[in-house]
């Protein structure tokens, strides 16, 4: 098993124990790693997903650092695919924080 896939099969096996125990921080930095690694494995429409994901739950609990992240991350990858229109504005969304 390569070294992603098996990084893939321990985050998803995590998100379900935090899932049990209903951990929001937990599951939020899971899905952000999530989108990091979908990210390094050039699925970046899932890795998008999973960013989103830990952002509404970074919102939830009012982490203005963790929220400033992920909406650098979200203009990091639009400006990686070629969306400069969505880029600067989460770039911008970023500076709210």
């Amino acid at each position: 098993m390569s070294i992603r896939k098996n990084a893939l099969k321990n985050y998803l096996l995590s998100l379900q124990i935090y899932q049990s125990e209903k951990d929001s921080t937990y599951i939020g930095s899971i899905y952000n790693s999530l989108g990091l690694l979908y990210s390094i494995m050039n699925r970046n429409n899932t890795a998008i997903d999973y960013i989103f994901k830990s952002l509404k739950i970074n919102i939830l609990i009012k982490d203005t650092l963790d929220i400033a992240d992920k909406y650098s991350s979200l203009g990091s990858m639009y400006s990686y695919l070629g969306n400069q229109y969505k880029a600067v504005y989460y770039f911008k969304k970023t500076l709210e924080f």
